[in-house]
């Protein structure tokens, strides 16, 4: 009987341990419920706003769950101030919502993958500092910081052209790739400038300062030329300096000064802008627009050889727009007359054209670029020792022709000049 009592007393004790362990389980559970699934739910504050990289503030209301505009609400950043904007990561900020403070976080994020260009770069061998992958980016746009680096490192010591792929990667992780062209060279040697040579003009007689003028570089294609005549006034007599500055790919520069005189304005002077009109009138009826670039100009040799004729009335030599216009108004002259009207149109064609001096005496011819190198031409020539027409010829055919007239027929400055090879 004392058994059963005490097995009966150890059964209610055991009962009464396991519901209080239930209680407190359902406690937990509960408590657990509210605060992670309950709370959530009616707090109206979001734990956190998440905002792209480069934004300069977020708006408090972005955390109300639902619009209340008869409420205030106010960030307080903690001690460290605002989040750094352009830098990924969690920021901590109190919310005071209708006068009751949350805890809630900022986070910035960088989703956007940089933008860039590629910037081709010439490198000049063995100089001290080689290009850094960023020295071939332009116009990078990030919110974020970006490194660079090289998907594969170029080879500085290969004298050539080398495509270069830089790879960009910003704080976020976000990555981009430009595409460079690296041109290693030894080049050391500047442009050489032609043609740049006193000049002289009339009052109001405005002519082009960049015409007769060619430029050459022992590896650079398409060296830049400038001309800077801004101290030029040819409404008023006087002598001003004129300087032509040329510059290849590598940095290599020439510069020269000359003078352009402006003198009195004669009565027969022709100013560029009335000889222009003329000249393309004129062409219009020598040549068409189908033709080839070279077809254009055999058209103008051979209409000057035909219509142009000799005069003993000698040509104004200080000025070619004069002598071009007078081929027009009555289809005479000398070589230099026949000169300055080919002259006129090339240029007028588009194409590089010089007019050139036999050394010494007064015979003029010229050389033209058709867009494939300098060739002389020759539409005034009056020797007739010469066999073959002097058509887009080079300096060793010239030399040639040269040699038939006596040997120094076609002699000239080659410094002066570039080479028709």
């Amino acid at each position: 009987m004392f058994g059963r009592k005490k097995y009966i007393f150890a059964s209610r004790k055991n009962n009464r341990r396991r519901n209080v362990i239930i209680t407190i389980l359902i406690a937990v559970l509960l408590t657990l419920l509210a605060v992670f699934v309950i709370y959530p739910i009616v707090r109206p504050i979001n734990y956190s706003v998440t905002v792209e990289a480069g934004s300069e503030a977020v708006d408090a209301a972005a955390f109300l769950k639902r619009p209340d505009a008869g409420k205030p609400v106010q960030l307080l950043w903690d001690v460290a101030g605002e989040p750094r904007w352009n830098v990924p990561g969690e920021y901590p900020v109190t919310v005071v919502y209708n006068e009751t403070s949350y805890n809630a976080k900022v986070y910035v994020v960088d989703t956007q993958a940089p933008k860039a260009q590629g910037c081709d770069l010439t490198y000049l061998m063995d100089q001290e500092a080689q290009p850094q992958p960023m020295d071939f980016v332009a116009q990078l746009k990030d919110a974020t910081e970006v490194a660079a680096v090289y998907r594969q490192a170029p080879d500085f010591n290969r004298k050539g052209t080398q495509q270069v792929v830089v790879l960009l990667t910003d704080m976020g992780g976000n990555e981009t790739e430009v595409t460079a062209t690296l041109t290693v060279t030894d080049d050391q040697e500047p442009p050489v400038i032609y043609g740049a040579k006193d000049r002289l003009t009339y009052q109001g007689a405005v002519i082009p300062l960049d015409d007769g003028i060619a430029v050459i570089d022992n590896q650079d294609p398409s060296p830049v030329l400038t001309v800077d005549s801004s101290a030029v006034d040819f409404s008023q007599r006087g002598v001003y300096p004129v300087t032509y500055r040329a510059v290849d790919s590598t940095g290599n520069a020439t510069e020269i000064t000359v003078q352009l005189t402006v003198g009195y304005r004669k009565q027969s002077a022709v100013s560029i802008e009335n000889l222009n009109p003329a000249i393309d009138e004129k062409l219009a009826q020598i040549v068409t627009d189908d033709m080839s670039a070279e077809e254009k100009c055999r058209a103008v040799y051979e209409w000057c050889r035909a219509n142009i004729h000799q005069s003993t009335r000698p040509s104004d030599k200080t000025a070619w727009t004069k002598e071009a216009y007078r081929v027009i108004r009555w289809s005479s002259g000398d070589s230099f007359t026949s000169s300055a009207f080919f002259h006129a149109c090339m240029l007028r064609l588009g194409f590089q054209d010089m007019m050139m001096q036999q050394e010494g005496t007064q015979h003029y011819w010229n050389l033209v670029n058709l867009g494939d190198g300098w060739r002389h031409v020759d539409c005034g020539r009056i020797s007739q020792a010469i066999e073959e027409p002097v058509f887009l010829l080079t300096d060793q055919q010239l030399a040639a022709c040269s040699a038939q007239a006596g040997g120094s027929y076609y002699s000239y400055d080659a410094q002066q000049y570039p080479p028709a090879e």
